[in-house]
This record gives C-alpha cells, sequence and structure tokens, in this order.
C-alpha cells in the first residue's frame, strides 16, 4: 500500500480542473502544486504521529471526521465524487474544514511555510496554494483514516502506518522540491532526509528524465494554458538552486542511486498508466476544432519565409516604407496563430515554440540591421517589433529560460554591490538588467492571455526575494547609494509591471 498513490490517484485531470477553477489557478499549475502538497501534507502527518501526543490528536482529529462529515471519511476521501456531487458529501464544506484542519493540526506558521514552498514550486502566489491545501487535506485524512479504521483504528496503529509510509513520501517528493527545506516541517526523520537528498543528486538525469516522460503522457492530449513548458523549465532551474552537491561515503551514494533507480522505473510505469488514461479520455477533448500541429508548423515556417523575403527586400527608409502593408500583414498572420496558442495542447505548444526558436534569432538580426538603418519611420519600427516580439512571445518556454537568468543575472549582480566602488562599477550591468526587464514588458503585452498569465506569475515568485535584496543593499550603502538608487528604483517598478496580473476580458 503507497498512501502517496492513493491519494494522488483521485487528483484525475477533471479534478484538478476543478481545483484550478476554484483557488483561481489553471489545471498544470494546479497539479505542479498538488504533485508537492501532497507529500508535505503527508510529511507534515507523519511527524505528528511519531509522538504519543501528536499520534492521540491525529487519532481523534480523524474520529472527529468520521462522524462529523456527511459521508464520513469515505466522502473526504473521494475529492471525484465531493467534486460531482455524487458522493454523499458537500463540496462546498471542504474549504473551510481544510483551512480548519490545516490551522489545528499544522499552525499557522507551518502551514504558511509549506504553501510559500509549493507557490515557490509552481509558479503561484502563496493565497492560492493555501486554498489548495485546504482541498486536499480533507482529502488526504480521508484516505488515511480509512486505511486506518481498517487496520485497527488503534493509536498505535496509526503510528505504525506512517512509519511504513516513509519512503514512499520522501520518494514522491517532485524533484527540485525539497521536503527538508520547508521550515519546521516534521515527518522524515534525518537520515531519511539525507538519503533522499543524495539520492535525488545521484540519480537526478534519471528522475528528470522519466519526470518529463511522465509530463508529456499526461499533457499530450489536454488542452491547457500556454505557460506549462515554461514553468517546468523554472522548476529545473530553481532545482538546481536549491540542491548543494556533495559525496558522501560509498555505500550511501550506492544506496542513493538504487533508491534513485527504483523512483525513475516507479515513475515509468506510471508513465504508462497515465497514457492509457488519458487514451480512455481523449474522445472528450475538444482538440478537434483546432488545426492539427502540423499545419501550425507549417504557417509559422511560411511566416519566417515571408519575414525574410520581406526584410530582404528593405535597403533604406524608403523600401522600408514600401514593405510597411506586408509587414502588416505578416503580423495580422501571427495573431490568428496566438488567438487559439492557449487552446493547444502543451506538447503543441512545445512544438511550435520548437519551431520558431530554431529560426527566430536569424529573423532577429535582420530585423535589428532594418532598425539600424538611418531614417526608419515609427511605423515600420512598430510593425518589425511587434513581428519579433509576437514570435518569441509564442516561445514560451524561452521566454521562461531568458526570464529566470535576467533575474540570476541581476541577483549576482546586487549581492556584489558591498560599497560605493563596487556599486559603481555594477551601475552598467544594472543598466542592462533594466534594459531586458523593458523588452520583456514589451513582450508580455504581445504574448496570449496565457503567456502573460505565466509570465506574471514567473516574475511574481521572483519579486520578493529581489525586492529584499535591493533594499539590503540600499541600506547597506547609505548615502553611498545615490549613484544607483535611480536604476534600482526603475528596476522595482519595472518587476512590479510585470508581476501584474494581465487584465482579464
Amino acid at each position: 500500500m503507497d498512501l502517496v498513490k492513493l491519494v494522488t490517484e483521485q487528483l484525475s485531470g477533471d479534478v484538478l480542473r476543478s481545483l484550478g477553477s476554484l483557488i483561481g489557478a489553471d489545471s498544470e499549475s494546479t497539479r505542479e502544486a498538488a504533485g508537492a502538497a501532497v507529500p508535505a501534507l503527508l510529511s507534515g502527518l507523519a511527524g505528528m504521529a511519531q509522538t504519543d501526543d501528536g499520534a492521540r490528536k491525529l487519532a481523534s482529529t480523524i474520529n472527529n471526521l468520521e462522524t462529523s462529515v456527511p459521508g464520513g471519511l469515505g466522502a473526504l476521501g473521494n475529492l471525484a465524487g465531493m467534486l460531482g456531487g455524487d458522493a454523499g458529501g458537500d463540496a462546498s464544506s471542504v474549504p473551510s474544514l481544510g483551512g480548519r484542519l490545516l490551522s489545528s493540526l499544522f499552525g499557522d506558521s507551518l502551514s504558511s511555510g509549506i504553501a510559500n514552498a509549493v507557490g515557490r514550486f509552481a509558479g503561484l502566489d502563496a493565497s492560492l496554494t493555501k486554498k489548495l491545501l485546504a482541498w486536499l487535506l480533507p482529502l488526504v485524512l480521508g484516505v488515511i483514516g480509512s486505511r486506518w479504521k481498517n487496520q485497527g483504528g488503534s493509536i498505535g496503529g496509526l503510528a505504525s502506518l506512517f512509519a511504513d509510509q516513509k519512503q514512499n513520501i520522501a520518494r514522491a517528493a517532485p524533484s527540485g522540491f525539497n521536503l527538508a527545506s520547508i521550515p519546521g516541517l516534521p515527518g522524515i526523520d534525518s537520515a531519511l532526509r539525507v538519503t533522499g537528498d543524495v539520492a535525488r543528486r545521484t540519480g537526478d538525469a534519471a528522475t528528470d528524465v522519466a519526470r518529463r516522460t511522465r509530463r508529456a503522457a499526461d499533457e499530450g492530449s489536454r488542452t491547457l494554458l500556454n505557460w506549462l513548458w515554461p514553468l517546468l523549465a523554472l522548476a529545473a532551474l530553481l532545482g538546481g538552486l536549491w540542491f548543494f552537491f556533495g559525496r558522501g561515503p560509498r555505500e550511501v551514494v550506492n544506496k542513493a542511486a538504487n533508491t534513485a533507480a527504483t523512483a525513475a522505473n516507479t515513475a515509468a510505469e506510471s508513465t504508462q498508466r497515465a497514457a492509457d488514461k488519458i487514451t480512455a479520455l481523449r474522445p472528450q477533448l475538444p482538440d478537434v476544432t483546432l488545426p492539427d500541429i502540423t499545419s501550425i508548423t507549417k504557417d509559422v515556417s511560411g511566416i519566417f519565409t515571408s519575414a525574410k523575403e520581406s526584410l530582404a527586400s528593405i535597403t533604406d527608409a524608403a523600401s522600408a516604407q514600401a514593405a510597411l502593408p506586408d509587414l502588416h500583414k505578416l503580423s495580422s498572420r501571427i495573431d490568428g496563430i496566438r488567438n487559439y496558442f492557449d487552446k493547444l495542447p502543451a506538447a503543441a505548444q512545445a512544438t511550435l515554440g520548437n519551431t520558431i526558436g530554431k529560426q527566430f534569432a536569424n529573423l532577429q538580426a535582420e530585423a535589428d540591421k532594418v532598425l539600424a538603418m538611418p531614417g526608419i519611420s515609427p511605423q515600420v519600427r512598430a510593425a518589425l517589433e511587434g513581428i519579433t516580439n509576437k514570435l518569441y512571445g509564442l516561445n514560451v518556454a524561452q521566454v521562461s529560460k531568458d526570464t529566470t537568468d535576467i533575474f540570476t543575472s541581476l541577483t549576482k549582480t546586487l549581492e556584489g554591490a558591498s560599497d560605493a566602488a563596487s556599486a559603481e562599477a555594477a551601475l552598467p550591468e544594472l543598466k542592462v538588467a533594466s534594459e531586458k526587464l523593458g523588452k520583456l514588458g514589451r513582450v508580455k503585452a504581445a504574448m496570449s492571455p496565457g503567456g502573460q498569465t505565466m509570465l506574471s506569475r514567473l516574475v511574481a515568485a521572483a519579486r520578493g526575494p529581489l525586492d529584499q535584496l535591493i533594499t539590503k543593499v540600499l541600506t547597506q550603502l547609505g548615502a553611498d547609494a545615490v549613484a544607483v538608487k535611480p536604476i534600482l528604483d526603475q528596476i522595482v517598478d519595472q518587476v512590479a509591471s510585470l508581476a501584474e496580473p494581465p487584465e482579464k476580458t
């Protein structure tokens, strides 16, 4: 028996879409968050069960749920049924119940710590992940309670149940999400945490490939927002920063490698099961109303060909003005793709992004040559920049990577500004960062609504730490901050603007 699997089996695509709608997030970011939240919640409950008082409190809570919730533990453990109205429970009461359970079992500090960690991992605001936790905790307790009752329902049995699940809980934490990094989170003892960390480091390649494979199967036939793939890229980048690389005794490393291989095999098995489920659901999906990816890719390649021909015909300001009608037609063709981009399956979005990525650099270089010509009119400049920004914005994985690179570089620059001399030396790099943020703002405006949402959440997740670092630098420099304060104020404003969610239309 695997408690994690019993819980996650309840989180089907339909359930995740419903939960996403209820908390104000899309289904893919909800899936990312749930994948991290379930092992975090189980780890916290496992920690409670390790002590006599904690086990008694948890047992009392489960017993109360059995008698006070319509439908009892069985209803709580059937989230899909509750959301569908056929499990005997009242779904509308679940979030308030979950909020009370979070406060009672974990306390506000640990609950916030889990919500923050899950939010960083999934690229969601902590307020949204807190809502998700309130939905998931009753489900987790319903599943645990039913299994515990079936095993006799004793206090010792509850502690034993969790003791047997520690390995499953540790392995369930997705790559890039470290349970041990959550302040105050109990449930996984020190030796297991160390082994889990070494296993993830030693088997990173295997587990990451398995995770991406599983995602490809899950996502290949679902209609998703276009910001899934950049969030995957961000999760991989952040994951690399969260883990420290080291060497342990040979026997520990060998054991960790075996653990990682087991995790990879388990993920591969999950891939096949997920693919089978998706195949069965496929007739219900609305993909038939959309162009197939082959025709879309052909359209995009045609846009690049036409754009290159138009740019090649421009030799001066006059010929640039003559090419303006053709540039406007190209822009309209890109708009057509952008209008249905959010409705494409994630796999199709990724394929389209790869197609754009292979050709974009050369097109941008040709566009830059035209923009550098003397006498180019504002209309031509706006048309060319609009074309390149729209195309670049359709490659959401690249937008995510470049955004992360901007914040990584900016953080490194700020950390080196410790006195007047180093702050002045950092000024050119800060200006470059500001220019990149400005361009990113123009790209955001040219993206699809789903792309804008992705970028906003991506920047929002990085905004808090960056603002704190800028405040620290300005405080540390004191009067010596006069040279860098204007550019830092500008960066703060740019980041705030990028973090703003798009207006609903």
